[in-house]
């Protein structure tokens, strides 16, 4: 039985805060460009499928739900409640305890709130993460709403005949803050045109941390492969993806468009040239148990959790695992 979920999600936050969420329906996408301008880690363009629906904020964090959370701290350099976080690490949002200002990370002050009691039935059982890279790029590109047909999966074309340039025009200066109109410092989230599924700022304003590790031969491994299913990227030495394409505004226009990823050490709280910030992602199943049915058995399988990656058996005989 299929389950209708809300288009939007605002999950209630402390203080009369709400954290405004759009939903990502699955799909099958082409993941990275081989446009002239594209750096080598992004090629070669391989299709990914995504094949359970997501949440994913409609701004990146700002620095009022970040204060609200995290007991009024604020490490960015930009003052300003609607603007991004910023000068913030993975660590801080996913593990904690990196400094004595953030004990305790950021998603799990966020999930101590789940479920919240005014939440839909449908929504009850979900909890917060990071995106991976590839959630992040499939809602930069459109998501569902820029979905590949059966057609076009058989016979995909190139990323630059599917996509816009950047996250929903193909003219920067709609969708982003950079170099040249930034003044070199952040801006309040939601100014600018959002893309297609009505999410702001996925180009240009700040980079966002990526929940998978980076390995610059993982694209040609993907391809590969073939379609890649719910793409999680491999465990390296402490060395996690941040989403470049919502690019430093140092950088140049090229560097704003949806495919560039970059890396940074998960303890690095970038600044100056490349402000840092998240999107959190709320993940769910319709189980009780907040947990995934294996695909050959329906035996539940569970969500991974962090440090990521992880894959957890299939407790049935059978060597599924999950991502």
């Amino acid at each position: 039985m299929s389950v209708q979920l809300p288009h939007t999600y605002h999950f209630p936050l402390p203080g009369g805060l709400h954290y405004p969420m759009a939903l990502v329906q699955p799909g099958t996408f082409i993941m990275g460009s081989e446009e002239e301008e594209a750096y080598g880690d992004e090629k070669p363009e391989h299709l990914v499928s995504l094949t359970r629906p997501y949440y994913i904020g409609l701004y990146p964090l700002t620095q009022a739900i970040w204060k609200a959370l995290m007991q009024g701290h604020n490490p960015s350099r930009f003052k300003g409640d609607n603007r991004p976080v910023e000068q913030v690490s993975w660590l801080d949002i996913v593990e904690g305890g990196q400094d004595e200002e953030v004990p305790e990370a950021f998603l799990t002050r966020l999930n101590r709130l789940c479920p919240h009691t005014d939440a839909p039935d449908v929504l009850h059982d979900f909890h917060f993460r990071l995106p991976t890279e590839a959630e992040w790029e499939y809602a930069a590109k459109g998501g569902h709403r820029t979905a590949l047909s059966d057609a076009e999966i058989d016979n995909p074309p190139k990323a630059a005949q599917r996509y816009s340039l950047y996250a929903g025009s193909d003219k920067l200066k709609e969708v982003s803050w950079h170099s040249l109109n930034s003044h070199s410092e952040t801006k309040a989230v939601g100014l600018k045109q959002p893309n297609e599924l009505g999410v702001y700022d996925m180009s240009g304003n700040v980079r966002e941390w990526c929940a998978d590790w980076f390995d610059s031969n993982y694209y040609a491994a993907c391809a590969q492969e073939g379609i890649k299913k719910n793409r999680l990227g491999p465990k390296m030495a402490r060395t996690a993806c941040a989403a470049a394409a919502t690019g430093a505004m140092t950088r140049a226009a090229a560097a704003l468009r949806i495919a560039p990823t970059g890396s940074r050490r998960p303890a690095t709280a970038i600044w100056a040239s490349a402000w840092c910030s998240s999107r959190s992602l709320s993940d769910f199943s319709h189980l009780s148990n907040n947990c995934y049915l294996c695909p050959n058995t329906s035996a539940p399988l569970c969500p991974f959790s962090y440090p990521i990656p992880t894959t957890s058996p299939c407790p049935a005989a059978c060597t599924t695992t999950w991502p």
